[in-house]
């Protein structure tokens, strides 16, 4: 048995985590927001035709999920606790047939309203004949009938209302006496969200702008966060009036699903790096900006401990900053990784780290910085021996191995014992030495 919840939600949005958070007109597009939200109650969402006069709402099919989220009551006080907090004005019901939860969300005081299982026609019976918006014809037929009440229609013979008034008239019967319906067709979100805005007329890149960007990526989060997803690749457009359209692609280096993040990734690449023609004596006008998320990729598991979550948000907002200034493949993750090649001995990818499915066999020392060539050393090994390389020098304080490594003597055969030095200035240092030539080398500086 199917149950169907439809959340309606007025005519009116805010957006409560902007500047000017006055309501604004709830169009379309707003519901194909809201519909992709709440993908993450379940992936069943309906749409009505859009030429209705079914209000502004949808339908959640929820047989298959209510009990994932504690019943069908724990549900609706979710989902309308979302949806207030993305800036609607939601009442909801929950019913057998689409219509009734429809009829009962839009008109019945309060808001939520769940009708028992099989019983769509008793609670209906008592509503009034206007909720179902007759034509006026049928308004003067079903009054002079003294029918006021969807019970009363409901008795009718169903032939004889079609006879008189077609259509319209079995649809009304049907839904009175809560009859099988065909279900709304699904909504399918798109594979790549965007979201756009057209500036009419066009307008200098200013504040306006930031406060225009701010609410397209607060939408794109609702829906790319409702299917559990992150972004990964962003493409932004910025049409003009007198100068090419601009593409901006973003590649971030840790998949992003929080828009204040976002946000601030896109400040920074628009008014901050890069060409910014709107700072000439003549700025162009902005005509249109759209921003689509390009690739996206499941969501990753953050920790449910407040101060280690606030902390991993401070990190990826971090490295998606360095990203935007050095360059997204420039910032990359280390990790350790089995090799007999010191200098292969860490991998870089993308934050976090992912573990290793073949961990090194024993915990080992290796610096944070290791020098693409090996520099050569001179002094000798010893304690308060003094120690110079190329740009740099300094005492020994204590030493620590030696580890050997040898191999490649299929190709450049090596064989070193590697120490960790400190130096009197508290740094230390990793270094070897050759066991074929007997000189010693800098190899790498620890943290």
């Amino acid at each position: 048995m199917k149950r169907w919840a439809y959340i309606h939600v007025g005519d009116q949005r805010s957006y409560p985590d902007v500047n000017d958070n006055s309501p604004q007109i709830c169009e379309t597009r707003d519901l194909l927001v809201l519909a992709e939200s709440l993908l993450r109650f379940t992936p069943h969402i309906a749409l009505p035709p859009l030429k209705a006069d079914t209000g502004n709402g949808l339908w959640l099919e929820i047989s298959g999920s209510s009990h994932l989220f504690g019943g069908e009551t724990s549900l609706i006080e979710q989902i309308l606790d979302f949806v207030t907090s993305v800036g609607f004005h939601p009442a909801g019901a929950i019913a057998n047939r689409p219509e009734t939860a429809r009829l009962l969300a839009r008109f019945r005081q309060g808001p939520a309203y769940i009708v028992p299982p099989n019983r769509d026609r008793d609670v209906l019976s008592q509503l009034p004949i206007g909720i179902l918006n007759p034509s006026s014809g049928a308004s003067r037929f079903l009054h002079q009938l003294g029918i006021t009440h969807l019970g009363e229609l409901a008795r009718l013979n169903l032939t004889d209302i079609e006879q008189r008034l077609g259509h319209e008239g079995k649809r009304m019967v049907s839904i009175a006496r809560a009859l099988p319906q065909t279900p709304p067709a699904l909504y399918k979100a798109s594979d790549s969200p965007i979201e756009d805005f057209v500036f009419d007329p066009p307008m200098v890149p200013d504040e306006a702008l930031l406060f225009t960007l701010k609410r397209l990526i607060y939408d794109l989060i609702l829906r790319v966060t409702g299917r559990s997803r992150a972004i990964v690749s962003l493409d932004l457009e910025l049409h003009f009036d007198s100068q090419p359209t601009r593409h901006e692609p973003f590649l971030f280096a840790h998949p992003l699903s929080n828009e204040k993040a976002l946000f601030e990734a896109v400040r920074l690449r628009l008014f901050e790096g890069g060409s910014r023609p709107w700072e000439s004596p003549d700025p162009p006008r902005i005509s249109y900006l759209s921003i689509q998320a390009s690739e996206l990729v499941d969501a990753p598991q953050i920790q449910n401990n407040l101060f280690h979550r606030q902390q991993q948000h401070q990190e990826v907002a971090l490295i998606n900053r360095l990203g935007v200034v050095l360059g997204s493949g420039n910032v990359l993750s280390a990790s350790i990784q089995n090799s007999h090649l010191p200098d292969t001995s860490w991998v870089g990818g993308s934050y976090p780290p992912q573990e290793s499915e073949n961990p090194p066999e024993r915990q080992i020392q290796r610096p944070v910085f290791l020098l693409p060539t090996p520099l050569p050393l001179q002094g000798s090994l010893a304690r308060g021996e003094h120690l110079k390389w190329p740009n740099g020098n300094g005492v020994i304080h204590d030493y620590w191995g030696p580890e050997r490594l040898r191999g490649q003597w299929w190709s450049k055969p090596y064989a070193r014992d590697y120490f960790v030095a400190e130096l009197q200035r508290g740094e230390r240092i990793w270094l070897y030495r050759d066991l074929h030539t007997h000189t010693l080398h800098i190899h790498g500086i620890f943290d």
